[in-house]
């Protein structure tokens, strides 16, 4: 119910003292003042005992003391005032709880609407409550142009609403079937912008589809890639482009996932003791031919120290992206077990993998020993030390202990 203004109104001709009950009029009073005093002390009443008053309220007021008592008096021309305020403003609530209505209806249709699975679902339902949903706001009010544009706003948030999960669960071909039948109902814009989606869903899944058949014939990336392209048929050069760039980032994909694979098993073998290595090599499953080839040398060799000269080649080629590793350990400028840590370090940057850290912490434990005089030998040994870490918070707790020692 609303609130209306009479707080002040009864302070003004009452006093600022709260009015607990209806009191008598003056003896003196006219008749028609003391109607109009007891509607006033009736109306602070029901404020203050239920928030607010009712147009119910008033008029049983008026029924209670007489409508000749009402007539061209001050207590008639308050009540009539009060009844208009009363009126307008449960006029102007019920309009907003049949807004509220109308807004819960159209968002529930519109999610409902959103998650049927096929385009007939979707258009048979909404050939019932479109209807019905525009019926109903005229029956409140709403004139028939505002009813169907209403109507009409609801039905393309509810298409464009099923076309978005539609699309986000990949399937093109229902997509593509709601957007021929709803293709009045969508702004040609909207309709150009889903149309667009489809049709990269499509070259997205396409491409998933020859990329798993590529696998099962070559499975490395690489040859996988030029298989699934070779085996590409699809008329639609626009699509056939999507397709190959997806196919292209499949492989990619798959390369660094490789690469970290390979470079786990590298670390593995890096860390391990003889006797363990072989273990770790018979029961990888990612490297195979020459690559293979070279790391059961390197498993061999692993109880064969690195001598100061092969030190200082890992120091300096640690970081270096164009180091050939596998020739320099055929040559023996590389130890084993360098050999596998360096090999390690660029699978990981293959694969993506961020080894910022490392090169700063490389850069700073030079710049550090050069400012306290030590000399470059003293560098690299150090630097050896500090990257034989297995990862890099344990390489910087070697190195801190490191300069711990070398400050006492």
């Amino acid at each position: 119910m609303p609130m209306v203004p009479v707080t002040r109104l009864s302070e003004e001709m009452y006093g600022d003292k709260p009015v607990k009950s209806v009191s008598p009029a003056p003896a003196h009073a006219h008749p028609a003042e003391s109607v109009r005093w007891e509607l006033a002390t009736a109306v602070r009443q029901e404020v203050l005992r239920q928030g607010s008053v009712s147009t119910d309220f008033l008029d049983r007021f008026a029924v209670s003391h007489g409508t000749a008592d009402l007539t061209d008096t001050p207590a008639g021309w308050d009540y009539a005032a009060l009844r208009r305020a009363t009126q307008y403003e449960e006029n102007a609530a019920l309009q907003d709880q049949q807004r509220d209505r109308v807004q819960q209806e159209a968002a529930w249709v519109s999610q409902v609407g959103a998650v049927l699975p096929d385009s007939i679902s979707l258009k048979t339902y909404l050939s019932l409550q479109i209807p019905a949903y525009q019926t109903r706001l005229e029956q409140m009010g709403f004139s028939s142009q505002q009813a169907a544009q209403q109507a009409a706003h609801l039905q393309q948030e509810t298409v464009e609403k099923h076309l978005s999960q539609t699309l986000s669960r990949g399937d093109w071909q229902t997509a593509q079937e709601v957007l021929a039948q709803q293709k009045k109902v969508l702004p040609a814009e909207s309709r150009a912008a889903y149309a667009r989606q489809a049709r990269s869903v499509f070259a997205h899944s396409q491409a998933r589809r020859i990329w798993q058949q590529a696998l099962q014939q070559m499975p490395d990336a690489n040859q996988a890639r030029a298989y699934a392209l070779e085996h590409l048929d699809e008329p639609d050069e626009e699509l056939r482009e999507q397709v190959q760039a997806q196919i292209g980032q499949l492989a990619a994909e798959q390369n660094r996932k490789t690469a970290a694979n390979k470079a786990e098993v590298c670390n593995r073998l890096a860390q391990a003791q003889a006797d363990q290595a072989e273990q770790v090599l018979y029961t990888q499953r990612v490297f195979d031919g020459d690559e293979l080839a070279l790391l059961h040398r390197a498993v061999e060799r692993l109880t064969q120290p690195a001598t100061p000269a092969q030190q200082v080649w890992f120091v300096k080629n640690y970081l270096n992206v164009s180091a050939q590793v596998p020739e320099a350990f055929a040559q023996g400028r590389c130890s084993a077990r360098d050999y596998l840590r360096l090999q390690a370090v660029q699978y990981r940057r293959q694969s993506g993998q961020d080894i910022s850290g490392e090169e700063w912490l490389l850069r700073g434990i030079g710049r550090w020993m050069h400012q306290q005089g030590f000399a470059e030998k003293d560098v690299f040994q150090v630097s050896y030390a500090v990257l034989k870490g297995k990862e890099e918070q344990e390489q910087i707790h070697i190195w801190q202990k490191i300069k711990t020692l070398l400050t006492c």
